[in-house]
């Protein structure tokens, strides 16, 4: 059973993801992180925020180029 000790609000994944609200928003919205519809709010669960931290990404990812 998921307790509310399990989930974390579009905010609270966004600290601990170090990035912004939108940044976690256009994650969930790309598929990258699973989020689910409670009461009406977008949360995520505490284990699936994990399991994305430990995914190695790359500065510049997402089709965007960093400059020289």
């Amino acid at each position: 059973m998921i307790s509310f000790d399990d989930l974390m609000t579009t905010r609270q994944a966004a600290e601990f993801l170090g990035v912004s609200p939108v940044r976690v928003r256009q994650f969930y919205q790309d598929g990258r992180i699973r989020g689910r519809n409670f009461a009406g709010s977008l949360v995520f669960m505490r284990e699936d925020l994990r399991s994305f931290a430990k995914i190695p990404r790359r500065i510049g990812a997402a089709g965007h180029r960093e400059k020289k």
